[in-house]
């Protein structure tokens, strides 16, 4: 059941819920806040659009950003002991900031390099929800699943395509200050 605001009054320029006015430039009677509200489930909450400040757009964003691709992946370190699950949505540049340690955290901590299993979803959205999922699986779950994708755990880096060249790019870019994470 949804849970509706009662001074919720939906505009007569409008032809439904998440449609645009009539009218040019006349805004619909709904605030985002109103829209947080009108979920069937809580955890549903990331799938609705939210407000982005005009001074947080980057020079490659725009407004109305085409849906954009998400690679959940599951990393280890060269002993197989240590698991790390992360979504991006250029894979093959998030492993080589992986193995050149750009970032500092818990992959860098405990030397996690090694990709080991990947899925590529159509929406980063759905990417993000299935991280959110993976990372409160229990391990021997995980290890069931790249036991079936990968049966050796071997590197994959390879088979995605990174390479010395481009990890190369990648440092240089990092060092001279070119480097944009955002960038895909």
């Amino acid at each position: 059941m949804y849970c509706i605001q009662r001074s919720y009054q939906p505009s007569p320029l409008t032809t439904h819920l998440h449609s645009k006015p009539l009218i040019a430039g006349v805004r619909p009677a709904i605030s985002y806040s109103t829209r947080r509200t009108l979920t069937p489930n809580p955890s549903l909450r990331a799938l609705i659009p939210r407000r982005r400040n005009p001074r947080s757009l980057t020079r490659n964003d725009t407004l109305a950003p085409m849906p954009l691709q998400g690679i959940v992946y599951i990393l280890t370190n060269k002993n197989n002991t240590t698991l790390y699950t992360g979504v991006t949505r250029n894979l093959i540049r998030r492993m080589a900031e992986h193995k050149l340690h750009i970032n500092n955290g818990f992959s860098d901590r405990y030397n996690t390099e090694k990709l080991v299993y990947y899925e590529v979803y159509d929406l980063l959205v759905d990417g993000i929800l299935r991280e959110k999922q993976l990372k409160k699986w229990r391990r021997e779950w995980k290890e069931k699943l790249i036991s079936e994708f990968n049966p050796t755990w071997e590197d994959l880096s390879d088979s995605i395509g990174l390479n010395e060249e481009y990890m190369q790019s990648v440092k240089d870019a990092y060092e001279n200050g070119y480097y944009d994470p955002e960038t895909p």
